[in-house]
């Protein structure tokens, strides 16, 4: 395929479920596309890599484009910035584990209690908000999960997080996105900086 590198056709070549295969060559596609845009290269000839805990990022020598990208259930957000990380998380509502449990273990501690004071009908998306927003902020910091679930991020958007423990580098300014219902998406940026996500 012209979009795809040589390591990612053979990854595909893996999958055997046809609407994984399809996600997964829309998805490359669209990332390879726009980068190609910002970068003058074609779509199958960036280099790309990955960063210690699995953030991709372009592997040109004097690159200065940073980008994310996340999809969930036929929804895919692509962010790009000029000079700096990025970092984007979209979410689906489904059914789920119990949330209360999964807060009271990871989030901080008025987060949780904000989520156990809503009526039961409203707190999975209150948890996804806070969900994809400590994600898009690790995502951004290029670091794992792990390390930004404990991120106090409540409160209006625009966000400003800073990690209190450090373990995660910057402040980054968090972006509730509009996106299609049944959907909750997140965009993180430095405190200082802008980013473009379709």
């Amino acid at each position: 395929m012209q979009y795809l590198a040589p390591q990612e056709g053979a990854f595909l070549d893996l999958l055997t479920d046809s609407g994984r295969r399809c996600e997964f060559v829309a998805v490359r596609a669209m990332t390879r596309i726009t980068l190609s845009r910002y970068l003058g290269i074609p779509p199958a000839a960036i280099p790309l890599r990955r960063g210690p805990w699995g953030k991709p990022e372009v592997a040109v020598p004097g690159n200065t484009v940073g980008f994310n990208v996340s999809h969930h259930g036929g929804l895919a957000l692509l962010a790009v910035a000029a000079r700096t990380q990025v970092g984007i998380d979209v979410e689906g509502h489904r059914p789920r584990r119990n949330v209360e449990r999964i807060a009271a273990r990871y989030f901080a501690a008025d987060e949780n209690m904000r989520l156990g004071s809503l009526p039961p009908a409203e707190r999975e998306a209150a948890f996804l908000r806070l969900w994809t927003r400590k994600e898009a902020v690790v995502k951004a910091a290029g670091g794992r999960l792990a390390q930004g679930l404990h991120l106090p991020v409540s409160g209006d958007a625009p966000v400003l997080v800073h990690d209190p423990a450090e373990t995660l580098p910057g402040t980054w300014r968090l972006h509730d996105l509009e996106v299609p219902a049944g959907y909750v998406a997140t965009l993180a940026v430095p405190s200082s900086g802008t980013a473009a996500a379709s």
